[in-house]
């Protein structure tokens, strides 16, 4: 291996290891997805840049020494079949490993169907031939079902012959297998995927696609050609039409068995007149000198097996002999051409792929990275957004908070004020109402008991007493009147509370029915409790009865001599109880009122407290919202101020990239 090869490979296997970290990092973050990448396209591309080597496909015609020239190049030794036909050619992928090994892949059972089906049809060579092969391996016992959709490893060069070589050289199973898989230890390819192919217009359908596949995926071809047959129209037709994508310094063409062209130099010379052909197609292919290599493969492969001490088999042998008859040493390295091959895969191959791959990865890298830093900034854009209408919400409910607590203190204040407002006012109904009534009654038992004690007869005291009961009897309906318009003037004030009170609650947002006040002061009751109260206050004969009984024998007898003094007295006294009785009657009537309006009051109370409380439990509610909003803003506040840091550190990442900075340290999140 030269020192540039080697220095590439060490440069590509560092940053290849970068871009791997990188990878993992950006798996393990919460990055993904971003914009349209996801995490599974980045384990892809991942699994892509440990896996995918430097695919090289091998391509040319069939007999053109493709796999001679793999084995001279990679093994230095056969391994790989040469002598395979249209129904035996196999897909085989070389890649490095610890040790030799090999494995086979057979068809799929519908792929398997899809052959069969292909080859009932075709009467052409390839359907005759794939049918007499099946059969013949049905007849030694194997049978096609027993190998579908398995993968097998094989044991050693011998065992592989059976599925890779031809029926007449003991390939007995050869034609299920699609693919062949051959590890080796070669260093000057540990990094590269060599795929050799059977070559396109294959009448395998399958075997075409599978071909195609992997010559779409191939980032560098060595296209080996027939000498004596150089870049004939099927070299030409497969390099346009299927190599297009490979750029012609992703080219080399060996031109290969120069030991069985008559005239090498003819051959050249033909080859470098195709650069000013007049067919573009035939131009493209030969347009570029230096992708051309002139090789003798089996010469290099005898060359190879000698350095090795490994000794000839028969069919080397005879080969050997063949070479030799011309007289020229294809077994040295300087006639066989094969150091100019290895110097042309190296340079323009390696080195490109490696290039390549490289550019691949870290636009890919970067590419995530600006769609990640976008997805950032979008979402630092929602927060923003989720931010500000969140502490609109708190805000908007810390007022309704604010507004309710108010109204809730503004009625409970108000209606202490109009309570009070209320007190004085029934205060002064009825303390006026009251003292007019009680000095009414007062004038008229004081005026008779005033005359009582000037009295100086029996004759005369009952003469007042009637005038008393006259006038008790005429004032009865004045004094009932009056204590109905106390009332009714309390009732009013009332209702004047409960209007003002249920207008202040409503102009608040409180609401409550009215339909519960109703005084319940029964005026008719009151007028008659009255009549009777002052009529048997009035009642002369009970007084004369109550006095009377009251007496003793001596007074009696002293009212017969005109000395009526104990009388008097007891007259006095019995008018001024009856007078009490009058006065706790209005009394008691007038307490009714004011329990009446205390009953409102209570009523009222009730009412507002109930809506108040409703306003209360929103209020709570809203308190809880409140909290809640204030959470979700801090939390948002919180995520917005971690992903602007979190886009500033992914910033710091990409960049760090572009300028080949290997740290990745800030790709990892909480």
């Amino acid at each position: 291996m030269s020192q540039e090869q080697a220095r590439f490979l060490d440069e590509y296997a560092r940053k290849r290891t970068h871009y791997e970290a990188i990878y993992e990092r950006l798996l393990t973050s919460a990055y993904l997805p971003c914009g349209r990448f996801t995490r599974e396209d980045v384990q892809e591309k991942l699994s892509s840049l440990r896996a995918n080597r430097f695919v090289v496909a091998v391509c040319g015609q069939m007999k053109a020494g493709k796999s001679t020239l793999l084995n001279a190049l990679v093994f230095g030794r056969p391994v790989l079949p040469s002598e395979a036909t249209v129904t035996t050619a196999k897909i085989t992928v070389l890649q490095h490993a610890d040790r030799e090994g090999f494995s086979v892949t057979f068809y799929e059972p519908e792929e398997w169907r899809e052959l069969c089906e292909r080859a009932e049809r075709d009467e052409g060579e390839w359907g005759r031939a794939f049918r007499a092969e099946v059969d013949k391996a049905v007849r030694t016992g194997a049978h096609p079902e027993t190998y579908m959709g398995r993968v097998l490893p094989v044991d050693g060069y011998e065992e592989l012959m059976t599925y890779a070589a031809t029926p007449d050289l003991g390939g007995v199973l050869s034609p299920y297998v699609k693919e062949i898989r051959v590890d080796h230890t070669n260093e000057q390819f540990k990094d590269v995927l060599i795929v050799d192919t059977p070559g396109t217009e294959d009448p395998n359908q399958v075997r075409e696609r599978l071909t195609k596949d992997w010559i779409k995926q191939a980032d560098a071809v060595v296209y080996v050609i027939y000498a004596s047959q150089a870049f004939n129209e099927a070299d030409i037709v497969f390099l346009n039409k299927y190599l297009r994508h490979v750029p012609p310094d992703g080219r080399v063409l060996a031109v290969n068995k120069i030991d069985l062209a008559t005239d090498i130099e003819v051959v050249k010379r033909w080859v470098a007149s195709l650069k000013t052909h007049d067919r573009p197609a035939v131009r493209n292919v030969a347009g570029e000198t230096g992708s051309m290599a002139y090789v003798c493969s089996l010469g290099q492969l005898i060359s190879e097996l000698r350095k090795r001490g490994l000794p000839l088999g028969d069919w080397e042998q005879e080969q050997l002999e063949i070479l030799e008859c011309d007289g020229v040493d294809w077994t040295d390295p300087e006639k066989n051409g094969f150091p100019i091959l290895r110097k042309k895969i190296e340079e323009r191959l390696l080195a490109r792929k490696g290039a390549a791959i490289l550019r691949s990865h870290a636009t890919f890298i970067e590419s995530v990275g600006r769609e990640a830093v976008q997805e950032m900034e979008n979402d630092i854009l929602r927060l923003q957004e989720d931010l500000r209408l969140t502490e609109m919400e708190v805000d908007d409910l810390k007022k309704q908070s604010e507004a309710i607590r108010s109204t809730i203190a503004t009625l409970a204040a108000t209606i202490g004020d109009r309570r009070k407002r209320l007190a004085r006012e029934i205060k002064k109904n009825i303390g006026g109402g009251e003292t007019e009534i009680h000095q009414k009654i007062y004038n008229i038992f004081e005026k008779v008991r005033n005359k009582i004690l000037t009295s100086d007869s029996k004759k005369v005291i009952e003469n007042h007493l009637w005038h008393l009961a006259k006038e008790l009897l005429q004032l009865k309906d004045s004094i009932a009147k009056d204590l109905q318009t106390v009332a009714e003037e309390v009732e009013q004030n009332i209702r004047n509370f409960v209007d003002d009170i249920w207008n202040i609650a409503e102009q608040n947002g409180v609401t409550f029915s009215k339909d519960f006040f109703l005084l319940e002061i029964d005026y008719m009751t009151f007028h008659r409790e009255l009549h009777e109260t002052i009529t048997n206050a009035a009642s002369v004969h009970h007084i004369q009865q109550e006095v009377s009984d009251s007496l003793s024998i001596l007074d009696k007898f002293l009212d017969w001599f005109g000395k009526p003094k104990n009388t008097i007295g007891k007259t006095y006294n019995s008018l001024t109880a009856r007078q009490e009785i009058v006065k706790e009657l209005i009394d008691r009537k007038i307490r009714s009122v004011i329990n009446e309006c205390d009953k409102a009051i209570e009523q009222l109370q009730k009412k507002v407290n109930i809506a108040l409380s409703d306003h209360a439990k929103r209020c709570e509610t809203l308190a809880e919202r409140e909290n809640q909003a204030a959470k979700r803003r801090d939390d948002l506040a919180a995520q917005l101020r971690w992903k602007e840091s979190e886009k500033a550190a992914l910033e710091r990442w990409f960049s760090e990239l572009r300028t080949g900075v290997t740290g990745a340290a800030g790709c990892e999140r909480a």
